[in-house]
């Protein structure tokens, strides 16, 4: 029979404190600066990741035929900051 072993307590303390802030995610329930309009967001998951993707998807902006498709959306702050900055055209 086999059985699985739980994973020991330090490993697990260590993946809850690094996890645990991720899962409360920051409060936000204002537009960003990020966007052209007033949207309303409750949580800010994405903020962070702007500058990486600026960098890396920077050079595609405005590029006629792209497409792109998000799986996983949660209140569209990804979503909304393609359309805006790299899905242009």
């Amino acid at each position: 029979m086999f059985v699985r072993r739980l994973p020991n307590r330090r490993l697990l303390a260590a993946l809850l404190l690094c996890v645990a802030p991720l899962a409360a995610g920051r409060a936000s329930p204002s537009s960003s600066p990020h966007y052209r309009k007033d949207y309303r967001f409750t949580y800010d998951w994405f903020s962070q990741n702007i500058p990486v993707w600026e960098k890396v998807l920077g050079p595609l902006k405005g590029r006629p035929g792209l497409r792109y498709l998000e799986i996983g959306v949660f209140e569209g702050r990804a979503s909304l900051w393609m359309l805006e900055n790299i899905l242009t055209d």
